[in-house]
């Protein structure tokens, strides 16, 4: 058998995550985001369940993250959210929600399913214009929206005025890069 060692690749398939930039605006891979989804059963308590997490559960169109940016959530539909847990892609991030949620949910790993990318720049309203079709005014931080980005469904997170969050299908990794690098490309002309 062959002494060879296996090297991690991004969605992108490389061996670091890309950064590009279009005039004040940079579009980065984020390559070492955990994710898992959460879902509550019937009859359980998303106020308990969010004590046991440390987390405010976001309500519909928002996401909310601790105090020290470790763990945070997407709502995704009744009582159900895609949690992220920054910085911990390689590791079993269903299987630490599992512990902290306790009983009375279902968690299934996401890591893989997702690709992430990161828009930064002077203003997020121009590149909301030309993404899809999303309201730019609705688009503020703290609010996370499901839309279409060039033909794939894509949530968008807006974490500040200056910064968006992309999460589309990992199995679409390139074409939702190359979507939004077509759109970065549209608004600095």
């Amino acid at each position: 058998m062959a002494d060879t060692a296996l090297t991690p690749l991004t969605a992108l398939g490389h061996t670091a995550p890309m950064t590009s930039t279009f005039g004040a605006y940079s579009l980065s891979e984020i390559a070492d985001l955990g994710l898992a989804s959460l879902a509550l059963r019937r009859g359980g308590s998303a106020e308990a369940l969010a004590e046991r997490l440390g987390l405010a559960l976001p309500g519909p169109g928002l996401w909310a993250g601790t105090q020290d940016g470790t763990l945070s959530a997407i709502w995704t539909g009744p009582d159900q959210w895609l949690v992220e847990f920054p910085g911990r892609a390689c590791e079993d991030v269903a299987g630490d929600l599992a512990a902290r949620a306790g009983s009375g949910v279902s968690i299934t790993e996401q890591t893989g399913a997702f690709a992430a990318f990161r828009i930064d720049g002077p203003s997020l309203e121009p590149v909301l214009e030309r993404l899809g079709p999303i309201d730019p005014v609705a688009v503020r931080p703290g609010t996370a929206h499901r839309t279409i980005v060039h033909h794939l469904g894509c949530i968008l997170a807006c974490r500040s005025e200056n910064r968006l969050d992309v999460l589309g299908p990992g199995s679409a990794a390139a074409f939702v890069h190359h979507a939004l690098e077509l759109t970065l490309r549209r608004v600095v002309v």
